[in-house]
């Protein structure tokens, strides 16, 4: 995946963390006087949740707010989305891993192995979607990741 965008000075390294996502980046090529490179991603993994709801009760809040808490912690962790279609009522919550060791420290952790024990209590049903990114493009409005 190559992702273009200026940055404010030139570093010296063939890859290169970014500031703002923490995405690790290898240089494929750089014009100096304009400070915009072409860059390649070298890794990124999302995990999709998606999920009908039921009725939450605190419980539900609590290991919900505890397993993102727990994921924004996580070595490796690069940001997270979330969406709801109000015509379906499905709701979407999308996490963004530089690997899969570090989604796999999510996958395993006991609080949210104890929530997906427990998800018939709240929800109608979900499904995971776990993907390789290969592209992310736009522009810096919205960021390459948002969370």
């Amino acid at each position: 995946m190559t992702y273009r965008f200026s940055i404010a000075r030139i570093g010296c390294r063939r890859t290169h963390i970014c500031q703002c996502c923490g995405l690790l980046y290898a240089f494929s090529n750089a014009r100096i006087r304009m400070h915009t490179y072409s860059m390649t991603l070298l890794s990124m993994y999302s995990s999709t949740f998606i999920f009908s709801k039921k009725q939450f009760d605190d419980e539900f809040h609590s290991l919900d707010k505890t397993i993102a808490e727990i994921a924004r912690n996580i070595d490796g962790y690069l940001g997270e989305e979330a969406w709801e279609n109000p015509v379906t009522g499905l709701v979407s919550n999308v996490y963004y891993w530089a690997s899969l060791q570090a989604l796999e420290k999510l996958i395993h952790d006991p609080v949210h192995r104890q929530a997906k024990a427990n998800q018939a209590k709240w929800l109608n049903g979900y499904k995971v979607v776990i993907a390789q990114v290969k592209d992310i493009y736009g522009d810096e409005r919205l960021g390459i990741i948002s969370g």
